[in-house]
Order: C-alpha cells, then sequence, then structure tokens
C-alpha cells in the first residue's frame, strides 16, 4: 500500500480493534512518520507507550520494556505482591534471571492499566530491541486477550525479525508515488527548481527521507550530480562539521541515552554545545538536555567516518561516565586496543550480571570480548567456554556449538572435557552424536576423580535415553561410588536420580530405598532442577506404588516452597507432577487448575509439549472431553516437532481417552494404538505411569477386536502382577466386563464388576466412579432400570466430589435418557439397511459400495446409532435392533 493516508487509515482501524500490527520497510520510507501520524489520531482515545531503540541500547539488558513500562510506575502497588517486586526489579535494573515471573507481571500491569482506556503500545526501530526486552514483549503479543491494547510494531526491512509476533496484520511500505515526494519537497524547499525536483525524484527512487536529503545537499552545495546512496548524502550532512563537533556526535552515537551533562563528563561536549548539529537537522536537543538523532541511520553513519582509534577513545571516556556496571564494562573493553586482564575480568564480572538480569545473548557477547582481550591462553579457552554456555541459554546453539568445538580441540584438558560436556548437551535428541562427544571427552577425564564421575553420570544418562537401562544402572552405580567417596551430595544425588529411574523391577524396595535416600539429599540443599527432580521422583514412585496420600501431601509440600521462591520455571516443572497426583488421589478440580497453568508457563518454551499434554489429561479428568482433545492434538504436533518421544506416547494415550471417553471408539482405538507404538519403542513397562490401558481394551471390545482385546487384557493383568500395583485391578475388572459385555455375556459382566467393586477397594477415587458408571451401562442394557438409575446417580455424586465435570455431564445425561431403554429408537430406512449389511458381516468398505455412500458417511452414520442405541459396537447394535 504506497498512499500513505489509506494506510495510516488502515492502522487507525487496526488499534481501534485492537490488533496486533507490524510495519516494515527500507530506511528512509516513512515509518517512523507513519507512526507518528497514527499516534496523533488516537492520541485522545488511547493511553500510549511508546519505545525507539537505538543500536547502541541492543545490549543492555530491559532497556526497551524499562522504556515503555516507566509511564505506568504509579500502577505497580494495584498488581499481586510477587508481581509487583519483578516489575519493581526490572525498573530498577535488577530483573532476576527467571524471566516468567517478569512475563506475568508485565501482562496484569497492562492489564491494570488498559482498565480505563486501551493501550497503544508503540515500539518503532524494532530491530534494535534488547533480547531480554524482546522475550518479554512476545510473551506479551501472543496474550492480547489479557488486556485491552493494540500492538504497533515497526522494523527496518533486511534486519533480522526480534519482535514479530504471529497473526500480526503486515503492512509493507512501498516507495512512494512522485507527486507524493514532490508535495513533500515543496513543503521542505518552497524554491526548488522543476529542473532540480525532477532530478530528486529519479534519484531518490520513491525514499522520502532520500528525497530530502537530496534537497539538503543541492541547497547547501549547488552542484550536481547527487550522490545516488541515501548513506552518502547522510555523511555529507556531517561532513562540514568541526572536529569537536563530529567528535560530539561520535560519543553521543555510542552512548545508550546521550545528553548535554553526559557529552560534559566525557569531556566532550564542545562550546557551541553541539548548536551546528541542530541546525542541519542532525541531532535535536530537548529543554532537559537529552540528544536524539533524527534518524536512525545518523548515529550508524556518524561510527562508520570515524576510525577505530576514535572509536576506542570515545569508548574509554563513555566508561568512566556512564553508571550502569554493565555499559560501564562494555565500553571499558571495547576501548582496549590490546589484551588486558584487568578489563577482561570485568567484562565477565559484567556478563554475569547481564545474565542475572535474563539477557544471557548479552552476556555471551560480552564474554567473547574479554575472551578477545585476554593475554592467557588458558583464561581465554575458559571465557570462550563460558560464552559458549551463555550462548546456549540464549538459543543461539550455532554459535555455542562454534564456540565450544574450538575449545575442545585446545590445549587444556580440563577445558576439553567440559567442552565436550557442553558438545553433548548441543547434541539434543541425537544419540549418536551424544555418544561420540562423550567418547572424544573420555581420555581428558582419565585420572581425574571429579571428572571420571561426571563422565560416569553423563554416560549413564545417554544410556537411559538409548533405553539401555542395564548399562545406565551400571554406569549410575559407578557414578555414585566416586560421588561418594569425594563425599559430594550433588553428584551422589543425580547418581541415585539416574539408578532408580533406570532400575528394573528385580530388586523394587532397593529402588525405593534409592528414591528415598535422593530426596532427603535433595530436601537438604537448595532448590534448582535436580534437586526439584528428585523431590518430584519420590513424590510419583509413592503414587505409582498406591501411596497416594503419601504423594499428595510431598508434591503440596513442595509445591508450595518452590511458590515461595517465585521461580516459575521450576514451578512449571513441579506441575506436571502436581496436576497428575491431584487428579488421582481424588481432586480432579485442582488437577484441571493445575494442569492449565503448566501449559500458559510453557507455552512458547521448548517445553510446550509437556504443558499441553498435561492439559489435555487434566481436561479429560475435570474440564471437558473437546478441550482435551484440542489439548492433546497440540501436544502431539509439539512433540513431532521437538523429537520428543517421550511424551508424544503419553499425548496419544490421552488423545485415546477422550475419545473413548466421548463414545468414539474408532478414532480411540487408532490413538491408542499409536501410544501401544510409542510404548514399546521406549520400552515402557510400568502400568502405573499413566493408567490407559483399561480404556483401550474397552474400545478394542466395541469395535470388535475382541481378540486384539483379550491379547491386550492378558498382557495387562501380567504386568500388575509382575509390578505389583494391586489398586491397579478395578480398572482391569471393568476393561474385563467391557470385553464381556460387547461379547453378549451381560450377566456375567455385571456379576464380575459388582464383584470387583466391592473387592477392590484400592483402586483410585476417579477410577472407582468410573467402575459405578460403567456397572450403570451395563444394567441398562440389562433392562434393569432400577439398578441402573442408582448406579448412574452414585456415579454422578462421586464424579461430583471428585470435581470431575465431564464425567458428572456424562452421568446425568444418562440419568436424564434413562426411561427411554424400553422403545426402541426409530430407524431411517438407509439406517435399518445399514444395521442388516452389518448383521451379515459386511465391512465398511463393503457396506459403502453397496449403498452408494462414501466411507465416511457410513462412519458417521454407525456412530450415531452408536449413540441412538446406547451401544459401544457393531455386535450390540445388531442385538439391540433385533431386540
Amino acid at each position: 500500500m504506497s498512499d500513505r493516508g489509506e494506510l495510516a487509515a488502515a492502522i487507525v482501524k487496526g488499534a481501534a480493534n485492537l490488533e496486533t500490527m507490524y510495519v516494515s520497510g527500507p530506511a528512509g520510507i516513512g515509518k517512523t512518520t507513519l507512526l507518528g501520524e497514527v499516534v496523533d489520531r488516537l492520541a485522545g482515545e488511547f493511553r500510549l507507550l511508546q519505545a525507539c531503540p537505538t543500536r547502541s541500547e541492543r545490549h543492555l539488558p530491559g532497556v526497551v520494556l524499562i522504556d515503555l513500562l516507566t509511564e505506568l510506575r504509579p500502577l505497580v502497588d494495584r498488581l499481586k505482591p510477587e508481581h509487583a517486586e519483578s516489575i519493581s526489579q526490572l525498573l530498577k535494573g535488577t530483573a532476576p534471571p527467571d524471566r516468567m515471573p517478569l512475563f506475568l507481571a508485565t501482562v496484569e500491569l497492562l492489564s491494570v492499566a488498559s482498565a480505563s482506556r486501551p493501550l497503544l503500545i508503540v515500539l518503532d526501530d524494532a530491530q534494535w530491541t534488547d533480547e531480554s526486552s524482546a522475550e518479554v514483549l512476545s510473551y506479551v503479543a501472543r496474550r492480547t486477550d489479557r488486556f485491552r491494547g493494540s500492538l504497533l510494531i515497526a522494523e527496518r526491512a533486511g534486519t533480522e525479525s526480534v519482535v514479530h509476533p504471529a497473526g500480526a496484520s503486515h503492512f509493507e511500505l512501498e516507495p512512494m508515488r512522485d507527486e507524493e515526494i514532490a508535495a513533500i519537497l515543496s513543503g521542505q524547499r518552497a524554491n526548488i527548481s522543476a529542473a532540480d525536483r525532477d532530478h530528486i525524484l529519479a534519484t531518490a527512487g520513491g525514499n522520502p527521507l532520500h528525497a530530502i536529503e537530496c534537497a539538503n545537499f543541492l541547497s547547501r552545495h549547488g552542484r550536481r550530480p547527487l550522490p545516488r546512496h541515501l548513506d552518502d548524502l547522510i555523511s555529507a550532512r556531517i561532513s562540514p562539521h568541526s572536529e569537536d563537533t563530529k567528535w560530539a556526535l561520535l560519543v553521543a552515537s555510542l552512548s545508550t541515552h546521550p545528553t548535554l551533562d553526559m557529552l560534559q563528563a566525557c569531556d566532550a561536549l564542545p562550546e557551541n554545545c553541539l548548536e551546528p548539529a541542530e541546525l542541519s537537522d542532525t541531532v535535536t536537543i530537548d529543554a532537559n538536555g537529552a540528544i536524539r538523532f533524527r534518524h536512525p541511520l545518523l548515529p550508524e553513519l556518524v561510527q562508520s567516518t570515524a576510525t577505530s582509534s576514535q572509536k576506542r577513545r570515545a569508548h574509554a571516556a563513555l566508561a568512566g561516565a556512564v553508571d550502569d556496571p554493565v555499559a560501564r564494562a562494555r565500553h571499558a573493553v571495547l576501548s582496549a586496543a590490546t589484551a588486558d586482564e584487568e578489563t577482561a575480568a570485568a567484562a565477565e564480572g559484567a556478563a554475569a550480571q547481564a545474565s542475572s538480569r535474563g539477557a544471557p545473548a548479552e552476556a555471551a557477547q560480552l564474554v567473547e570480548l574479554a575472551a578477545c582481550r585476554t593475554p592467557s591462553a588458558c583464561e581465554r579457552d575458559r571465557r570462550r567456554l563460558r560464552a559458549a554456555e551463555y550462548h546456549l541459554h540464549s538459543g543461539n546453539e550455532e554459535r555455542s556449538h562454534q564456540l565450544a568445538a574450538e575449545v575442545a580441540d585446545g590445549d587444556f584438558p580440563d577445558l576439553r572435557f567440559q567442552a565436550g560436556l557442553l558438545l553433548y548437551d548441543l547434541a539434543g535428541q541425537n544419540i549418536g552424536k551424544a555418544r561420540r562427544h562423550l567418547q572424544n571427552a573420555a581420555p581428558d577425564a582419565a585420572g581425574d576423580p571429579r571428572r571420571e564421575t561426571e563422565l560416569s553420570l553423563h554416560l549413564a544418562e545417554l544410556s537411559y535415553y538409548d533405553r539401555d537401562f542395564a548399562a545406565s544402572v551400571h554406569h549410575a552405580k559407578e557414578a555414585l561410588v566416586r560421588a561418594e567417596a569425594q563425599q559430594d551430595d550433588y553428584f551422589v544425588l543425580r547418581a541415585l536420580t539416574v539408578s532408580s529411574a533406570a532400575a528394573d523391577d528385580a530388586d523394587p524396595e532397593a529402588q525405593v530405598a534409592d528414591l528415598e535416600r535422593a530426596n532427603a539429599i535433595a530436601s537438604s540443599l537448595p532448590l534448582d532442577p535436580r534437586t526439584v527432580e528428585a523431590r518430584q521422583l519420590w513424590c510419583t514412585s509413592n503414587l505409582f506404588r498406591g501411596e497416594g496420600r503419601t504423594a499428595r501431601e510431598a508434591i503440596v509440600a513442595l509445591e508450595e516452597e518452590v511458590r515461595r521462591t517465585n521461580q516459575l520455571s521450576l514451578l512449571r516443572q513441579i506441575l506436571v507432577s502436581s496436576a497428575t497426583i491431584y487428579y488421582r488421589t481424588g481432586d480432579c478440580g485442582r488437577s484441571l487448575a493445575a494442569g492449565r497453568e503448566c501449559a500458559e508457563l510453557t507455552e512458547g518454551t521448548d517445553l510446550a509439549c509437556v504443558g499441553q499434554s498435561m492439559a489435555a489429561q487434566t481436561e479429560w479428568a475435570g474440564g471437558s472431553f473437546d478441550s482435551a482433545i484440542a489439548n492433546a492434538h497440540m501436544a502431539i504436533a509439539s512433540c513431532k516437532d521437538a523429537g520428543d518421544q517421550e511424551w508424544l506416547d503419553l499425548s496419544y494415550a490421552v488423545l485415546g481417552l477422550s475419545h473413548s471417553a466421548k463414545g468414539d471408539h474408532a478414532e480411540a482405538v487408532e490413538a491408542f494404538t499409536r501410544a501401544h507404538h510409542m510404548e514399546k519403542l521406549n520400552r515402557h513397562t510400568e502400568p502405573a505411569v499413566f493408567p490407559w490401558h483399561t480404556d483401550h481394551i474397552a474400545s478394542l471390545a466395541a469395535t470388535g477386536r475382541m481378540s486384539e482385546a483379550t491379547a491386550q487384557t492378558r498382557a495387562l493383568e501380567r504386568r500388575i502382577r509382575e509390578h505389583d500395583r494391586p489398586f491397579l485391578r478395578l480398572p482391569l475388572a471393568r476393561a474385563k466386563a467391557s470385553c464381556q459385555a460387547a461379547a453378549g455375556e451381560l450377566d456375567s459382566a455385571h456379576k464380575g464388576l459388582s464383584r470387583a467393586l466391592k473387592e477392590y477397594t484400592d483402586a483410585e477415587p476417579l477410577e472407582k466412579a468410573r467402575s459405578h458408571l460403567a456397572l450403570a451401562r451395563i444394567a441398562l442394557r440389562l433392562r434393569r432400570r432400577s439398578a441402573a438409575n442408582a448406579s448412574f446417580h452414585h456415579a454422578a455424586e462421586r464424579f461430583a466430589e471428585l470435581r470431575a465435570r465431564p464425567w458428572v455431564a456424562v452421568a446425568k445425561r444418562h440419568i436424564e435418557e434413562g426411561g427411554a431403554m424400553e422403545t426402541a429408537p426409530q430407524m431411517t430406512a438407509t439406517d435399518r439397511r445399514i444395521v442388516e449389511l452389518v448383521a451379515a458381516g459386511l465391512t465398511n468398505a463393503d457396506i459403502s459400495a453397496n449403498l452408494f455412500l462414501s466411507v465416511k458417511a457410513i462412519e458417521g452414520r454407525l456412530t450415531k446409532l452408536y449413540r441412538k442405541f446406547n451401544v459401544n459396537n457393531r455386535a450390540e447394535l445388531v442385538a439391540r435392533v433385533r431386540g
């Protein structure tokens, strides 16, 4: 869209609809002018939050977010206490490394700020946004439903997009028409000749800034030809200035927030106070002395005309004038012409501060600069390895790998070994690569007890992921012996955790003892991902052994402890276990809240598939089956994108559970079959981790696949016995009853399940309620209306106590429809013919060919008939219709 008026109107309309919009175009095309026009039009309707970062600001953690939110400082006291603390820390420049609290706090602050008037959040020159601000703004852009506001982002074309939210309306600024450029020139230079105007139009190519600079050039120099490049034209604006003015402009261009006071502190303020630069439209200076370049290109061009020596001197002057320690260290290291350990050490220290503010990319760049100024070869490699670690934390795996590989080829055994472990981490799901990196690191571990322990721990973990559990246990036990000899609790904890996870069931008592010991050690250490993992494993192991109360008490205590720290990265780790334990111990409502919170905290991270899968599980238990299906599909897609086989297994299983709960058994069998395949690949044998197998059996029976159902029943019965999981005997009995009912043995099914409900009282609460529901359905088919009604009411009451909302709805629907069983539902002629062909043993494809309907249509009609007659499979349908 080349007409600026139409474009501005479209953006104003989008803002009125609270949309997120993205404007791009080359330098000088008029993005800033367009944003200014939009802001002027909306000034009375919206509360404006605006930032326009510069190149020199992109290395300062949180500076853009601070610029945007400072306006809202008076509202901070209205936030939740933990959110108010996060915003206060940000505005003081001390935001913690855990970014999630700041993400949530920013969204709440915007929600509070937009209560009375919508927000217009404008970010110009977004390509210079610092990394930590970009992360928060990207999070905000995905949650515009949480506040009333519109985001308007402008970015230079050809630059790497930093904040470009998915789904944003994109407006690309095209070159202006000649008549528009001519109108701008007439407004700028009333006496411009027709010949000069035509020459400018031909040179500028529709770029308004280029045209204005051409006019300025002709006005100053009165000659042609014109420089063809915009950079040359702007440079020509700078070149006539005195050396004092150029020096002041260079210092200002390298500063984050240049002011006259800052130039004075750098001994760079000329006597004319930059008046010539103001008169040449190079800078503006406000009443407080703040200096702003007229165009973002100007600082870059000022720097491009300076020598390396001049830039080092400017950085040295700024290092002595700025207060921020990160900025001071950056200027100091950039001012060093040769290696200097003191300067390098200061830069490394500042990098740690940048990382603590949640800016690992800035930290990585600082440490790389420090390494370049480090005299000692060993210290230089150590700093390069540290930079590689920061790059990994920031998501720049390519640069991390490059630096780690260089250190791994170096001359220092300990650093080579640590670089090899980092390369192992970078290998991700690629088991072969990971193994090669450990093999390469092994020679450097020999003879050093600590390195040998670390190598054994990594080999144990690698063997576990490769499903070589015997090797995993061997390496873990080896590491345990070494760790105990070194009296290193952390290594002992890691060894016990891996060993217990990989151990088979040959010695369950020893496995439990290891987990209990790991939990005790972890409880005495500070909270971090590994100590939390050990305590989680202790909680879930109790759940899997049927010790639900112990599991619940432990996970509640751990979750409360983690919440007090406000470390949301640990909280999202904990919620995976919390959500599971809550619904399996009888509180589906609390489980649903935990599952949804887990999904929110993992959205947009590498753990998205975990959050989506947990949301699906808890929706199945306490939310809605449709939401469970939607979340399961998202989890499956995310698992495939991430190459995560562990959670893909569980995601397919919960998809099957949800389809089964809705009576869509064909879809359920398809999902369960995939879960079963993944379970075999992953070598999972523990039936209590996520008990979906009985529903798989029921769906197989419901679709007439009796031989498969029987085989699965026997296999599951064996696993329950081998793992000693008596609390799973009731759901197993329910699955057997489903098979008997599908075979027409309704009386045996009813008696067997009734007996199981009385005998197996140790089952999980939700499984007990579901078994009462299954019993009621069988009684209904036996035409024992009174018994069925009593069981449906009992199931509904139990589901309500558990806050299992979708299951309450299922039970109540049966209660409402229970009286209709005596009269067979009406059928169309086509439906009768389908049932006749089903009774004759024809497949859906055969029926399709007979009736000239699609297979999909046949499947749809059969599904409706199953629901209409309250049956689960073809055999039951035929029996019910024939009466």
